[in-house]
């Protein structure tokens, strides 16, 4: 009798753990999200390869409430989940120009602008650690590891001969802790919120000014960096489509 109860514990055991949450009983899931963020840092480059050599600073920060991003889950082999999303993806042209009316030649003369064309590109991959897998929770936490590389560009281009042209380019990569609450509204959806915490980044930054009174070193600035814990804080609400 106590073997059989013994046995009887064991296989009840043994389902429990294979057994699976039915609310993670999926293997795709498409996402729709809102990430807010807020980031600010400096880089800094000695220009010590200079005979006087001086230093170039360029500061950075930008606060972002709305930037709509779309993701993608599919299951691994362990029941967590593997995430693909695409935070940005744009490539745009804007010009402004302010002229006046020259009467003598009957002309509209430029009097000051620019066109500045814009590339902004962020994806990130996450691995996503489930937790309540073998139990019917609709509320489901769990904790993501991500990489995150990011690449902008803002080229200035004067319409007039009294600037010139610049070209500056960003390049990111950031390391993510991201604690997550997934609440399972039905068989199909969820809502998902996320607050990743950026634990280390890297940071490269070119800058070209194409000014003709400059020597061809003070033309172009190359510096990089690397920061533990960067002042960089988001978080992200979203709802999930599962299939």
């Amino acid at each position: 009798m106590k073997r059989k109860f013994i046995l009887m514990f064991l296989v009840v055991i043994f389902l429990k753990g294979w057994s699976q949450n039915p609310n993670l009983d999926y293997n795709f899931a498409i996402k729709l999200s809102n990430l807010t963020s807020f980031e600010k840092f400096q880089m800094v480059n000695s220009r010590d390869d200079l005979p006087n050599a001086t230093e170039d600073y360029f500061d950075f920060s930008n606060i972002r409430i709305l930037n709509p991003t779309i993701s993608l889950q599919f299951k691994t082999r362990l029941n967590n989940f593997h995430e693909i999303e695409i935070i940005n993806c744009s490539i745009e042209k804007e010009e402004f120009k302010e002229s006046y009316y020259n009467e003598l030649y009957e002309s509209l003369n430029p009097r000051r602008g620019h066109i500045l064309s814009k590339t902004n590109i962020s994806m990130k991959y996450e691995y996503i650690y489930l937790f309540y897998k073998s139990s019917e929770k609709k509320i489901v936490p769990s904790i993501g590891l991500s990489i995150n590389p990011l690449f902008y560009q803002v080229v200035n281009t004067p319409v007039t001969s009294l600037d010139w042209e610049t070209d500056n380019k960003l390049y990111i990569v950031r390391f993510q802790l991201t604690p997550r609450l997934s609440y399972f509204l039905s068989s199909k959806l969820f809502v998902d919120l996320s607050i990743p915490l950026t634990i280390l980044d890297f940071k490269y930054h070119h800058y070209y000014i194409d000014n003709n009174t400059l020597i061809e070193e003070l033309k172009t600035s190359k510096t990089n960096k690397t920061s533990l814990f960067p002042v960089y804080y988001c978080g992200r609400i979203g709802i999930g489509y599962k299939f």
